[in-house]
């Protein structure tokens, strides 16, 4: 029997697979360019409305109601009828609410905490192409104090739902058998 048909065949098939996986990559590629080219804005009715969500760490604020009602106070100013909220917890420190509210279609994901709420909540939004945003509301805000996120909540809101945008790069480091644990961010530069 000749084997050839059958390289042959597995050769197509493999060649199939490989566009496949290529059209799919660039497709999600454009898309997550499209999102950065133009994002949802308060102004831009080409797009609707913007779909906020606000993942919050209850833990920043005294009264975390009254935080939420001052929010969704300054988002009606600025034509946002509403505003989705979740909660960080223990066991989900933003991550998985960033995942759901990506499924749920945010067209901007809001972090209201500090840097390990940032941290988390980017860490949902790897790749996605859709905007995130920094309300600081925690100790340190390294992150939101280098691309100058005003201290104001109120303020902070509008910038996220402003159009003016930039991309930040993510980075992932993995390391195994870690001695001690540290809670600040890496910075770093290539030449």
């Amino acid at each position: 029997m000749d084997a050839t048909p059958w390289v042959l065949a597995a050769a197509v098939g493999a060649g199939a697979i490989g566009a496949a996986r290529v059209a799919t990559a660039l497709t999600r590629r454009h898309r997550r360019r499209k999102a950065l080219d133009i994002p949802a804005s308060v102004d831009d009715p080409t797009r609707g409305r913007p779909r906020p969500w606000i993942i919050m760490n209850p833990s920043k604020h005294e009264d975390p109601q009254a935080f939420k009602d001052r929010i969704n106070r300054k988002a009606k100013e600025l034509g946002i009828d509403h505003v989705h909220w979740r909660e960080t917890t223990r066991e989900d420190p933003g991550t998985g609410q960033a995942v759901r509210a990506l499924e749920e279609g945010a067209s901007v994901v809001i972090a209201a905490g500090g840097d390990g709420t940032v941290r988390a909540v980017a860490a949902g939004m790897a790749g996605s192409g859709v905007r995130m945003g920094i309300i600081p509301v925690g100790t340190g805000n390294v992150l939101a104090g280098n691309l100058s996120v005003p201290d104001d909540p109120e303020e902070a809101l509008a910038v996220a739902l402003d159009r003016n945008h930039r991309a930040v790069d993510l980075a992932w480091v993995r390391v195994e058998d870690i001695a001690q644990e540290s809670t600040q961010p890496a910075e770093g530069g290539l030449r």
